[in-house]
């Protein structure tokens, strides 16, 4: 396999995703196979990332006063590019924020009475586009990096969970079920691709709202008030709302864990007596089944 050209493309090309072009330029002229997939970056490997949040695993037990927490471990490995792509994307929200209201001035450019608006109009029909284009090449990368970043955290979570799986005595291996393991690494790791893309929205939220408030108070000034009632207010619904779905979730993720235990382990016994079988001499009866 080739070597993906992601590890030498410099800074405009990841961003710009330039790097790409090579492969889909082969793409457009011929039907992709095998053998034109790069191999995954250096970045990516399971070893890597597993010893870099081993590490500092290592580091957060021998510094913890109580009890260590994985948090702090991922917040030291990946905090970098997590700060970065979040700053990029609040950027990439606030120029949607302010698209209304250099809407609203280009419309107002038209009317007749407002001659000065309307000598404005070119201008700032040229600002709403280059705001168009600044959310555009905003978004797209801060989205596709969380989402690289929650696919990382997700591989050194598997890989420290395989490797204390293998330094597990037998004695507490025989208390985990091999359903257990699967349910953790599958229904609930895999949510963190979905949780990292929206967790800047946390303080993205607050500080949006402000911009508009503000927005909104240059317009209407004193009865924009009203508009941060009814905004309370909604958030006020919501907040019970999820306070009562909350029992809800917990509870379908215990039957999805549950689920996917029993699914696993139904498998895996499945397996075992169709070793066993065809062991015990009962192998060309099971291939004389199988050919009819």
């Amino acid at each position: 396999m080739q070597k993906s050209p992601v590890e030498d493309a410099n800074c405009l090309s990841r961003f710009f995703f330039w790097w790409t072009a090579p492969l889909l330029r082969k793409g457009f002229r011929k039907k992709l196979e095998l053998t034109d997939v790069y191999k995954a970056p250096s970045s990516d490997l399971a070893d890597n990332l597993s010893e870099r949040l081993e590490r500092e695993w290592d580091r957060e037990v021998a510094s913890a006063k109580n009890k260590p927490r994985l948090m702090r471990a991922l917040a030291r490995c990946f905090i970098g590019p997590f700060a970065l792509f979040g700053f990029l994307l609040y950027l990439g929200e606030a120029t949607k924020t302010v698209q209304p209201q250099l809407l609203g001035r280009i419309i107002a450019s038209f009317d007749t009475v407002s001659a000065q608006e309307r000598s404005q109009g070119y201008f700032l029909a040229l600002g709403l586009c280059l705001l168009f284009t600044a959310r555009f090449l905003l978004l797209q990368p801060a989205i596709f990096g969380l989402h690289h970043l929650g696919m990382q955290i997700r591989i050194a979570i598997f890989s420290l969970i395989y490797k204390k799986t293998l330094k597990l005595s037998s004695r507490v291996l025989d208390k985990i079920s091999t359903g257990q393991l699967v349910s953790l690494m599958s229904a609930h790791l895999n949510k963190l691709d979905e949780s990292l893309g929206l967790a800047h929205f946390v303080w993205i939220s607050p500080l949006q709202c402000i911009l508009c408030m503000g927005l909104i108070w240059e317009l209407i000034e004193v009865n924009s008030l009203c508009a941060l009632a009814a905004l309370a207010v909604l958030i006020i619904i919501q907040a019970c709302l999820s306070q009562k779905m909350e029992p809800l979730r917990v509870k379908r993720a215990r039957l999805n864990s549950r689920r996917l235990a029993l699914t696993s382990e139904i498998v895996e016994n499945i397996h075992s007596v169709k070793g066993i079988w065809m062991g015990g001499g009962d192998g060309d009866n099971y291939q004389e089944h199988q050919a009819g």
